[in-house]
């Protein structure tokens, strides 16, 4: 903002303006994980995020008043067949960032298990194969301390095999 003062004009008091800007890390309005893999049963875990061949995680930042904060360089992490994966994203005029990761074919230690759809008859039996669960975690690079740290966890699915279904 630019002001330009009249010559011989006294000013008031009520005419002084005090300009705030606040653009720094406060805390996480909003954060998740998710997947656009289609037709998978999601019976290994209920309460973590199931993925096959992608995997995306984001959220939303405010500053202390609640405002979006642009510009915030976020740092989102996890680990994919052991191996270290850090990616840099930047909030936009929302306060909002998002990322994803390509999850390649499971690799290392796996679990095969059985699980039913559902506890009824009839019911599909499923063997899936996946990776124990893994974490994916989310934080401003600008202060980095246990409080600012979200964790979410996911499950990797290697694979999915139709065993039966029993209708008795």
């Amino acid at each position: 903002m630019r002001a330009l003062a009249k010559p011989n004009t006294t000013t008031s008091a009520l005419n002084n303006y005090q300009i705030n800007t606040s653009n720094g890390f406060d805390t996480f309005a909003d954060y998740d994980v998710w997947t656009t893999d289609q037709n998978l049963t999601d019976l290994v875990h209920y309460f973590h995020t199931e993925a096959y061949s992608n995997l995306s995680a984001g959220g939303k930042v405010v500053d202390a008043n609640g405002a979006p904060v642009i510009g915030e360089q976020m740092a989102v992490s996890t680990i994919v067949n052991g191996t270290q994966v850090d990616e840099i994203v930047t909030t936009n005029i929302s306060g909002q960032f998002s990322v994803s990761f390509d999850l390649p074919r499971c690799t290392g230690n796996t679990i095969t298990e059985r699980f039913d759809s559902n506890f009824g008859t009839p019911r599909d039996v499923w063997e899936i194969e996946y990776k124990p669960a893994q974490e994916i975690k989310i934080y401003p690079l600008s202060k980095r301390d246990d409080n600012d740290i979200r964790t979410l966890k996911y499950i990797h699915i290697c694979d999915e095999t139709f065993i039966e279904t029993i209708t008795r």
